[in-house]
């Protein structure tokens, strides 16, 4: 049986972080099979106080652009036949975005597709398919907390996936409510209120009669946060995916977290394994699970590993 190989990649221009995969295609018959065989990120922040001016920074475009040509120079060996290219929330509303893409699709020597929300959410959920297959047959609640979004998701048996998109991510919530008093606790509580009030009508109208019957709702939660609060609750040196991945934590558990680091100096929390990069929006991020956890009441939450870059590269791989 004749065996064919070949390399696929993507790119993910998120409002916090710049990814990029390339994997390997291999089919052999009519099975497909596929190998991870390079990845990439770099902290951007491409969304950097865009909820305040607007439009992205000549900072954070420099900082964008630098990463694409590492990118580009990245890509090289691997020679992938396809690349797909998506940028996200920051590029969805930023006045100036077209002057990014522009200057990035030079530098990718490839066109740059800005997903819609809806978009988003739907390839978030193609990545974490296999994720959701795994469970039980109750219906799951798949929450991607992002830099500029987060993404809700309801899958069940007998109905499509309802999706829903909020303008409310890491970044943009410690930009607007963190950023000014990063050493304080006191805004917390304001961060909560802020974030019910735009999380709690979202659920009721995805979920409807769900969320009065959450109890059978399996909650698995994907994106950086996500994985950054399984590294710690885990207390990994650093990020191991395996171990990672379908790792569960208990709302005690992200409340104990949350208390932990709020108490640490942001130069103490960016010194905690899986905090590197993130310290400074970890506290935002996590208050959104905890904000959803409290509303639907789930008790337990698992990781996903998975999510939007997955998604890309599984709908690129479709129409090859």
């Amino acid at each position: 049986m004749t065996t064919t190989s070949k390399n696929i990649a993507a790119i993910d221009l998120g409002s916090n972080s710049f990814r990029l995969q390339v994997i390997k295609l291999r089919r052999c018959g009519k099975k497909l099979k596929t190998d991870i065989i390079a990845n990439d990120f770099y902290t951007v922040r491409l969304g950097e106080n865009l909820n305040q001016t607007g439009q992205l920074s000549p900072q954070a475009i420099d900082r964008g652009l630098a990463a694409c040509q590492l990118f580009a120079q990245h890509l090289v060996p691997y020679a992938p036949v396809s690349i797909r290219i998506c940028g996200t929330e920051a590029l969805r509303i930023a006045t100036n975005a077209s002057d990014f893409v522009m200057a990035a699709q030079n530098v990718l020597a490839h066109p740059i597709e800005i997903l819609s929300p809806t978009k988003e959410a739907e390839l978030t959920m193609l990545g974490c398919i296999t994720d959701i297959a795994t469970e039980s047959n109750s219906p799951i609640l798949l929450v991607d907390v992002g830099g500029g979004s987060t993404e809700l998701i309801l899958s069940t048996d007998s109905h499509p996936p309802n999706l829903c998109s909020l303008p409310i991510g890491a970044l943009n919530i410690t930009d607007n409510f963190i950023s000014k008093r990063p050493e304080s606790t006191a805004n917390l509580t304001e961060i909560s209120g802020y974030l019910r009030k735009i999380i709690e009508p979202a659920l009721h109208n995805l979920l409807g009669n769900e969320l009065c019957a959450c109890h059978n709702l399996g909650l698995i939660a994907s994106g950086g946060t996500a994985t950054s609060l399984a590294v710690l609750d885990l207390d990994l040196p650093c990020y191991h995916a395996d171990m990672v991945q379908g790792h569960q934590m208990t709302a005690s558990t992200i409340n104990k977290i949350i208390n932990k680091i709020s108490k640490l100096p942001l130069r103490e929390r960016t010194k905690l394994p899986g905090l590197e990069n993130r310290g400074e929006i970890i506290l935002a991020g996590t208050k959104i699970y905890q904000t959803i956890m409290g509303i639907t009441q789930i008790d337990t939450l698992s990781v996903s590993t998975n999510g939007l870059l997955a998604g890309i590269l599984a709908q690129l791989a479709i129409v090859l």
